[in-house]
């Protein structure tokens, strides 16, 4: 009866008010239970039974004891089944032993004013939070548990424990054990940190294990430290760490730092001579690595400063860490961000895009002009001008440009391009300086869609290295770049050699920088943004177009097909997190934000880019249970039209979704944790990682892609996304109308409202899953001049760059 009961009362009125409402019954003499009452009032004799009664804990004990909300704790005797009952902690607890009469009142949890009781010849023992901390802590100093121990000692210690000379030394004793357990375990950092505040409560204290002093271990530690440190070639962290223990701990620290003087000097030296030796065999690239160690063991160093002077005038070299691999190197590759940046380098375009304007972007011939030759817009000419061998732009004729354009409009040509073939018309060769091209209808940037290489990329043959450098050796971590001596030198201009460092681990290329190794890192992670931003000898500048990323999805199965069912994979991806939280490290970063559509939506500094995002559509806001509910609804709604169709039960099983992204490290992050919020929606989905230098899948076996690209003309670069030429095929109505319109846009006006039309419509479809847009940097070293600032490329201003000597630094005293 009273099981049953108690049970009602634990459903009705929660996890508290139960066993105190339900009174424990004698087994014998006059021994009584806990009742509730008033205070004086007295209990009521009870003819139930006790059995099943069990101990109460109101409080969260998923939770560490000290992280608890306070209570105290009052055990039973044998008559009231030996419960243990967690109790509001009262103001004058009751001192062991405890009176013979008289009964303990005090409150529970959630009763509000309901005050119990309980005869005190009931209670076998009473703690209080207090002496619970203590208690605890004692256990785990036995199981050498000294962390949670000391955070036990230090609660008790600022609640009335201080002054306490037991819960002082105590609390000594945690910090020297567990400091002497991280020294042992080579956790030397936090060992310094934990023996630091021992020395700071009292610097003779001597803990057992070890029987040395506070100062004697910190010393121990910070000297194995900065071996670690040495060994591992952080040498700026082992000055800093040497200048910050002698204004900690001056003259007893003073052996230590002067017998790693010793040891960086010695190491300097070493280097000194090795960069030497390799200077007088010609070996430039490993004389500079020396000799910018030697710097970096013992800045300030005259002769370490000497060295790479005379280093860098021997053998001008700039090292650029690199994080994305320049396989597939292609100056018109706007998905492939390594291939990109050595294809502007070591190739050349017809046309090239040079920056932003007003009116979309701008672009020049490099071999002349191209000016629009009618007042109605309907034909531009190229004019070729003379050569000058000095400048080593590689030749083109009027045949030569006319069979390029020609093939370009051809259908049966691999280079075929439906939007040019949409709009030129006709293609006319005037003269031997002259090419007149008419088009069919007046467009409004007809610039952009003659962009091409001067090779054919279809010929079978590798790329032709045009550019103003060309590559001269490549293995998995360098490439090695020279000037092409088809371009003549500049007067007063360096023109230094170029190698590219691959890092596998952007932040390795972050410490690279900081610590002079490299002159300039080509795409700074945005985790590590203020740490470089707030470095004196580094200077970061961003890109004039960011990037762009979506997932684009394969329409193999009805599961694709669905634009509810991508509709809920996108309410599943909490786009907002991986971006801020992920990518961006915390960090608010102008120009990154998720984005509502596949267009570039601008930055602070640069909007040209925005014409074609439609604000007026809002990303869709994170909401996994409708994205579980839409995945689900997809799935019952096939079922239905089985059973609709006259099937009997029928089973139709999720497909394992294929998620496929590059080698390069933002989509690997983002795709890890994209697959984790899938399979949160009930789904199953496989990670795989493309080749080098591959952005598209060479089969069908995949369900999404993750893309990104740098688009910097949306209106005619949609063209490599949609329609015939892009990736996306399936197309609505709607949006295949749109791609028409766009070939008729005869005005910047009438393409911005086209693309944004077609950002909505692309929106309502799920045609594709947006994700973000990126605004990418990159970071210099202040003995690297003449980069340039908000660089269409890296490579923009190559011919002006200058590798200087590094200036010796004014020291603070």
């Amino acid at each position: 009866m009273l099981g049953e009961r108690k049970k009602r009362l634990w459903m009705t009125s929660g996890a508290i008010a139960a066993w105190f409402l339900t009174a424990f019954v004698l087994c014998s003499g006059t021994r009584a239970g806990v009742f509730q009452g008033n205070a004086g009032q007295s209990p009521q004799a009870s003819q139930q039974s006790t059995s099943g009664i069990d101990d109460t804990k109101y409080f969260d004990d998923s939770l560490p004891l000290v992280d608890r909300e306070p209570y105290d704790e009052l055990k039973l005797d044998d008559y009231n089944n030996n419960v243990v009952i967690q109790i509001i902690p009262l103001k004058d607890p009751p001192v062991m032993p405890l009176p013979e009469n008289g009964y303990l009142q005090f409150e529970a949890p959630d009763l509000n004013e309901n005050v119990l009781q309980v005869p005190y010849e009931n209670i076998v023992s009473y703690r209080t939070f207090i002496q619970l901390l203590i208690d605890e802590a004692n256990q785990l100093i036995q199981s050498e548990n000294y962390a949670s121990a000391y955070r036990n000692l230090l609660y008790v210690y600022d609640h009335g424990g201080k002054g306490n000379p037991a819960i002082e030394r105590s609390i000594q004793n945690c910090l020297y054990q567990d400091g002497r357990l991280n020294y042992l375990a080579g956790n030397y950092e936090l060992a310094i940190s934990i023996f630091e505040e021992v020395y700071a409560r009292d610097p003779n204290f001597i803990g057992q294990g070890f029987n040395k002093k506070p100062i004697d271990v910190i010393l121990d530690s910070i000297d194995l430290n900065i071996k670690k440190k040495f060994e591992s070639g952080q040498y700026d962290k082992v000055t800093a760490t040497l200048n910050q223990i002698q204004d900690l701990y001056g003259k007893e620290s003073l052996r230590l730092i002067d017998r790693w003087n010793g040891i960086l000097l010695k190491h300097s030296n070493e280097l000194i001579a090795e960069a030497k030796k390799l200077m007088a065999q010609n070996k430039g690239k490993e004389a500079h690595l020396k000799a910018r160690q030697a710097n970096r063991v013992l800045a300030n160093r005259d002769e370490a400063l000497q060295i790479y002077e005379e280093v860098v005038d021997r053998f001008p070299i700039v090292f650029v860490g690199v994080t994305n691999d320049s396989t597939g190197a292609d100056p018109l590759r706007l998905d492939l961000w390594g291939g990109r940046r050595v294809g502007r380098l070591t190739m050349r375009s017809v046309v090239e895009f040079a920056g932003m304007s007003d009116d979309g972007g701008h672009y020049e011939f490099l071999n002349g002009k191209l000016v629009q030759a009618d007042e109605d817009g309907l034909a531009y000419r190229f004019t070729i001008e003379p050569s000058d061998p000095a400048r080593g732009i590689p030749e083109i004729t009027a045949l030569d440009l006319a069979s390029k354009m020609v093939a370009m409009g051809t259908y049966e040509m691999p280079d075929y391009r439906t939007a040019f073939a949409k709009v030129i018309d006709t293609i006319e060769i005037e003269d031997d300086r002259n090419v007149l091209i008419k088009l069919r209808r007046q467009f409004v940037q007809p610039e952009a869609l003659v962009q091409f290489r001067y090779d054919n990329p279809f010929d079978g043959q590798p790329p032709v290295q045009n550019g103003k450098y060309v590559m001269t050796s490549k293995n998995d971590q360098i490439a090695v770049f020279g000037r092409n001596p088809s371009y003549s030198p500049l007067a007063d201009q360096q023109h230094p050699e170029i190698v590219e460092w691959m890092f596998k681990n952007p932040s390795d290329a972050v410490d690279a920088i900081v610590g002079g190794e490299v002159d300039l890192i080509d795409r700074v992670p945005l985790a590590e943004l203020p740490r470089l931003q707030g470095n004196a000898s580094v200077q970061v500048d961003s890109y004039v177009v960011p990037t762009v990323h979506m997932l684009i999805p394969n329409i193999r199965n009805d599961f694709t097909k669905n634009k509810n069912f991508r509709n809920g994979l996108l309410r599943g991806i909490n786009r907002e997190l991986i971006l801020e939280e992920m990518i961006c490290g915390g960090n608010d970063i102008d120009g990154c934000e998720v984005i509502s559509g596949p267009f570039p939506r601008g930055t602070q500094e640069n909007d040209q880019l925005a014409y074609g995002y439609n604000t007026k559509v809002r990303p869709e806001v994170f909401n996994h249970k409708l994205g579980m509910v839409l995945v689900q609804t997809v799935q019952q709604t096939m079922i239905d039209a089985l059973v609709a169709e006259g099937a009997k039960n029928p089973v139709i099983k999720r497909p394992t979704l294929v998620l496929c992204h590059t080698r390069d490290d933002i989509p690997k992050i983002a795709c890890a944790a994209i697959k984790r919020m899938w399979e949160e929606l009930g789904l199953k989905v496989k990670l795989r990682e493309l080749g080098p230098g591959q952005t598209v899948p060479p089969d069908d076996d995949w369900d999404f892609l993750y893309y990104e690209m740098s688009m910097q003309e949306p209106l005619t670069d949609v063209a490599k996304l949609f329609g015939e030429d892009g990736l996306v095929n399936d197309l609505s109505a709607p949006v295949q109308q749109s791609m028409r319109r766009l070939g008729y846009a005869d005005s910047w006006q009438a393409a911005g409202l086209t693309l944004r039309r077609m950002h909505r419509q692309i929106r309502n479809d799920v045609t594709i899953l947006p994700l973000w847009q990126l605004k990418e940097h990159y970071a210099i070293r202040d003995n690297l001049r003449e980069v340039g600032r908000n660089a269409v490329h890296l490579y923009q201003n190559v011919d002006f760059w200058k590798i200087t000597p590094r200036q010796k630094k004014a020291v603070k005293k």
